[in-house]
């Protein structure tokens, strides 16, 4: 098979294995992620994956497995080594006989209805690595920026001028979107984004169909907000005036 279709192949069948495990599909996933890596066994995203869904199903021993291959490719890999802590402490309980429940976010690949991006002005790496490929995320309007957080309401970036643009525009039109966790890393968020009402009937993406407005293209993403949940931040302190300056603006 040509390259390029393979890699496209490989994008297809990866989003289609994040959407098994937003539905909770987990023998689906374990199924799915096991046949990208028969093509391509480095990818260190499908090990993630597949130790994720093993984990959820109580099949701990092959979980593990699959979060030490992913070391063995990426000896840094966060998510692998916080995975298998998590493991370490539920190896003694009783294994999950049944899937979890489908959460309400369904991703479903469609031709011009689902994008994936990269975030930008990102949390800090604490914030990101508590994050799984998988996890849903809410899209917020900020301005001439759509922000992305956690269903729990933490900040953790911003999509790209051009994606922002796109969305805002339709969102005005009645449309909506949901987001995914696709891929992360310490300095790195990727997130899939997918339209789930479009009354607008407009397609969504590719966005090289709609070109930046002007608005968007003056969009600086460097000097947007930090994305640090608001009680995280500290409130300013207003100095106290001293007693010789009250008694000096009375007289």
């Amino acid at each position: 098979m040509e390259q390029g279709l393979l890699q496209r192949r490989r994008q297809q069948m990866s989003k289609e294995a994040i959407d098994l495990a937003l539905q909770g599909r987990w023998e689906q996933a374990v199924a799915l992620n096991r046949e990208i890596l028969e093509s391509f066994p480095q990818d260190v995203e499908a090990w993630n994956r597949l130790g994720r869904a093993l984990m959820e199903l109580g099949q701990y021993e092959e979980a593990i497995q699959a979060y030490q291959k992913v070391l063995e490719l990426s000896p840094s890999n966060t998510i692998a080594r916080k995975n298998l802590e998590r493991l370490k402490h539920l190896q003694g309980a009783r294994p999950q006989v049944a899937p979890s429940p489908a959460p309400t976010t369904v991703f479903l690949e469609e031709t011009g209805k689902a994008t994936t991006t990269t975030l930008r002005s990102l949390a800090p790496p604490e914030v990101l690595l508590q994050l799984d490929p998988g996890d849903p995320l809410d899209l917020v309007v900020q301005g001439n920026l759509v922000a992305v957080q956690t269903v729990q309401g933490t900040p953790l970036g911003y999509l790209e001028p051009r994606i922002a643009n796109r969305i805002r525009t339709l969102m005005e039109k009645g449309d909506r979107f949901s987001a995914a966790v696709a891929s992360v890393a310490d300095q790195h968020l990727t997130v899939l984004v997918r339209t789930v009402a479009n009354p607008s009937g407009e397609t969504p993406f590719p966005l090289s169909d709609y070109p930046l407005t002007p608005a968007a293209e003056e969009v600086d993403l460097e000097e947007a907000p930090s994305p640090v949940a608001e009680e995280e931040q500290e409130p300013e302190e207003v100095p106290e005036e001293s007693p010789e300056e009250t008694e000096g603006e009375e007289e």
